[in-house]
């Protein structure tokens, strides 16, 4: 992206001329009995689902050994394939403002000028993903995108009424869309119910019980599937009979000995068979 693709009024800047990257938390907590939300990487959703699974515990158990970070901070997870799926959350507020999450995460921290939610978007982007993707390192598996990335990242900027008028933009688009996905959820779920129903529906008979009800000469289906075995048993022993009188026929013009089965002993067996 170059600075002549954006529209008037918009800017190309180096992301750490914008925000902080893996900042200290900058905010004291009172003790170490104070609560504060852990977030584990599990505790993200993909595509930036938001917190689905924070916890609570109190500031002494993980204030060592963790990453820290507040509300209003964006975090974006640095380990595969958690970025590619898209672990990345504009931090809410949360009770005494204070988040500790998983190590695998990078903190940025806006300025005051950059709407956090804008700067999520541009984290999510798939082009943005893929770039961070080809920057990664590390042994197979455990592939980390390293900070590095993030201070050359070039994000465009609109001036900040715009940042916020677009964000809620794209916020209400994606409720919408969240709210369609779940009523076609419903609906998949209602129609296995009903297809379920018409099958049990079908084998008992429910079905055509009106029509058979009409039509008490109708051939019963226990009879008509006995007539359709009968039929093609017949068929098969015609097929059998008429295979073998060709096969003596060409024994007979040939002159050779028969060694088969007697005619008559192949249509007894196939008596026996019925």
């Amino acid at each position: 992206m170059s600075p002549t693709n954006l529209p008037e009024g918009w800017a190309l800047r180096p992301l750490p001329e914008i925000a902080q990257i893996n900042p200290p938390l900058g905010r004291a907590v009172d003790t170490d009995d104070t609560p504060v939300t852990f977030a584990p990487m599990r505790a993200v959703g993909v595509e930036g689902g938001g917190f689905i699974a924070s916890e609570t515990r109190p500031y002494g158990e993980v204030k060592r050994g963790y990453t820290a970070f507040r509300a209003g901070d964006v975090i974006m997870a640095e380990i595969t394939p958690c970025m590619e799926n898209g672990k990345t959350l504009l931090v809410p507020e949360v009770p005494s403002g204070v988040c500790f999450g998983s190590t695998e995460f990078h903190v940025i921290r806006p300025e005051d000028s950059i709407n956090g939610k804008w700067l999520e978007l541009f984290l999510l982007r798939q082009e943005t993903r893929r770039d961070a993707q080809r920057k990664m390192g590390g042994a197979v598996g455990q592939m980390r995108v390293p900070a590095a990335f993030l201070e050359s990242l070039q994000v465009p900027v609109a001036p900040q009424t715009e940042q916020g008028r677009i964000a809620q933009f794209v916020e209400e688009i994606s409720l919408d869309l969240n709210a369609g996905i779940a009523t076609l959820q419903h609906c998949q779920e209602k129609l296995a119910l009903y297809r379920a129903s018409v099958l049990k529906a079908a084998v008992e008979g429910e079905l055509t019980a009106a029509w058979r009800k009409e039509h008490p000469d109708i051939e019963p289906a226990s009879k008509l599937l006995q007539r359709i075995l009968t039929e093609r048993r017949q068929r098969w022993e015609q097929e059998q009979l008429r295979t073998y009188a060709e096969k003596a026929k060409r024994r007979q013009r040939t002159g050779r000995r028969s060694t088969r089965t007697p005619l008559h002993q192949i249509r007894a067996a196939c008596r026996l068979c019925r």
